[in-house]
């Protein structure tokens, strides 16, 4: 491994602020995949004990066994059990009088998987989803990344605010942290801050250049975990989520008696507004569930309103914006958690090697460029998906029960919507080589009528930004991206010499290594790849393909802008589009500011 230069004079290379899920993750990769060592702080010394989230989409049950199968394993074991589906239910109460007016049938864990490796054809991941609630999967997380000798993790400990200090003759750049905890004030210094310290973050709010756009927030919700083993909550059988005519949600967290309800207030000023902090716990499960139901154990109740918004910059000099700092939205589809992962996972090997001195200012930049087309995608279906369940409620409010059945049955996409999830493209990126030869760039959107986008399927390609497809070769165990290597991987199916690239990427990549894989004799692989050369970024998404290797030339054109060396070229997209030919919220709906 390439030792890290320039480290000697801070404390630390990568400081993350916020030990949530997003900032674990990005540590643990760090450390476990790329060797980076970097520390790790938290307000709090423990993790949550409260449920919150409850799905990892299989896209991230796909990048986190890339960072370590046995990460996967654990949180299978400790997750909900792999038989019990994900049904949806659309129902008017839990009571006597209670009647279910819908269902989305939605595959156990254990079904995808088998669907995965009997249709084989590219469309699906390496991994199903999975059932976790967050306590659990933080409580994982940290244990891992406490137990790593390249993280340090200090906690209880508060980030007061960060300072950037330019490179000089004598020092490069870094940046100088204030802290706060219970023996005092302290400073760390490190080469770049990560703000994963959620969405009020500290760090965020000190920036003059990041501003975020948002939708007006919509009301309160009011929250309740708690326990039941009331045989009512079963009324309809077992299911994964509950959406209530009466703006109500209710979550089975585990399959055996932990719940979560959300009641959505109306707006204030209406004749239905009151004190929402008066309610008590079980008066909201009871408006929730339209039933008495025996409550075991109060575990918390809270008040929370969903937001949505996204930060116009992910960085400011050496600082980054990570998860919840840099885009909120409702937990609708499960969108929040799983594009901050993928955000962790882009960022982790840009720094990695950023920090190794193999890659060109670009690289970072290219963090933004890439991951914000994402999160302004995933606001635009998050709020598309409340739009339905706020169209549900308001037919229930004027007594038209009959058309919400068939309205949800039309309107499922909440949690189908793989296009979403992993089917995309990464255009207009400055580290993707969008020309087959080299030369000339591309933009990325030459083939846009040839290749459309959709939230609800998944095409499989290795075309120029597009994720590497699952496919299981002829064994039918090991997938393809089981084989890709922690750096760039070249993927070949053809005997073609492909010396002039590598040696390409030692002379003028800074001294990059590069993985082959020879699958000349998976022909299945190739149909479905469709390209005969590809080459594969660490995050497994692709970087350049062709049929033929081009001049040594070329080819350190190709190098050099895929790891940021080169100055960027491209045409400008309209800021109010996705990337993927969808409207997102127009720029006159939107606020300024997260808070």
């Amino acid at each position: 491994m390439t030792p890290i230069p320039h480290t000697s004079n801070v404390d630390t290379p990568i400081l993350i602020a916020g030990a949530g899920p997003i900032g674990l993750i990005l540590a643990y990769t760090l450390a476990h995949r790329y060797s980076v060592p970097c520390t790790i702080i938290d307000r709090y010394a423990e993790p949550t004990k409260w449920p919150k989230m409850d799905l990892t989409n299989s896209r991230t049950m796909e990048i986190l066994r890339m960072v370590d199968p046995t990460l996967v394993e654990e949180l299978r074991r400790e997750g909900v059990d792999g038989k019990w589906r994900f049904d949806v239910l659309f129902a008017t109460g839990l009571g006597e009088e209670g009647e279910c007016l819908a269902k989305w049938d939605l595959d156990s864990a254990n079904e995808w998987r088998e669907r995965i490796g009997r249709e084989n054809d590219g469309r699906w991941t390496r991994e199903p989803w999975l059932r976790i609630q967050q306590s659990i999967l933080e409580r994982v997380l940290r244990g891992r990344c406490q137990r790593h000798p390249l993280i340090t993790f200090l906690a209880p400990v508060n980030v007061d605010y960060t300072v950037f200090h330019p490179a000089t003759e004598e020092q490069g750049a870094y940046c100088k942290t204030t802290l706060s905890s219970a023996d005092g004030s302290s400073t760390m210094t490190s080469i770049y801050v990560i703000a994963s310290d959620g969405a009020g973050s500290t760090l965020r709010s000190t920036s003059t250049r990041i501003r975020s756009h948002r939708l007006p927030p919509a009301p309160p919700v009011s929250l309740v975990h708690f326990r039941s083993r009331d045989p009512t909550m079963l009324k309809y059988g077992r299911f994964w989520h509950i959406f209530l005519t009466h703006r109500g949600i209710c979550i089975a967290q585990d399959e055996l008696d932990t719940y979560t309800v959300h009641l959505f207030h109306p707006p204030p000023n209406t004749n239905a507004s009151e004190e929402i902090g008066s309610l008590p716990a079980e008066e909201i499960v009871r408006r929730v569930l339209k039933a008495d139901v025996r409550i075991d154990e109060i575990l918390v109740r809270s008040v929370w309103k969903p937001n949505f918004a996204v930060a116009d910059h992910y960085s400011e000099d050496n600082l980054f914006l990570l998860g919840d700092a840099a885009h909120q939205w409702a937990p609708l589809g499960g969108y929040g958690f799983n594009t901050g992962v993928g955000d962790a996972y882009d960022l982790a090997w840009k720094l990695a090697f950023t920090i190794r001195g193999h890659a060109g200012p670009r690289l970072l930049e290219s963090y933004e460029g890439e991951r914000l087309q994402v999160a302004r995608m995933c606001l635009e279906r998050s709020w598309r998906h409340m739009e339905v369940h706020l169209k549900a409620w308001e037919m229930a409010d004027r007594g038209e029960k009959e058309g919400i059945g068939a309205w949800y049955t039309a309107e499922k996409g909440e949690n189908e919507n793989l296009g979403v999830e992993y089917g995309w493209r990464y255009r207009d990126s400055p580290v993707i080589s969008y020309s087959n030869e080299g030369g000339e760039q591309k933009d990325g959107n030459e083939d846009e009528d040839e290749w459309p986008w959709t939230p609800e399927a998944v095409k499989p390609s290795t075309r120029p930004g597009c994720r590497a497809p699952h496919v299981f070769k002829k064994d039918g165990e090991t997938s393809v991206l089981d084989d890709l290597a922690t750096g760039f991987t070249l993927v070949r199916f053809t005997c073609v010499d492909i010396t002039p690239l590598t040696r390409s990427a030692s002379r003028s990549a800074r001294g990059i290594d590069v993985s082959l894989l020879s699958l000349a004799d998976e022909p299945h692989v190739r149909r479905v790849w469709g390209n005969d050369i590809v080459l594969i970024r660490p995050d497994g998404y692709v970087a350049w393909c062709g049929s033929t290797i081009p001049s040594e030339d070329e080819c350190r054109k190709i190098w050099d802008r895929v790891l940021g060396w080169t100055e960027d070229v491209r045409v400008e997209r309209d800021a109010g589009r996705s990337g993927w030919g969808e409207e997102v919220i127009k720029a006159s709906e939107l606020d300024n500011g997260f808070n």
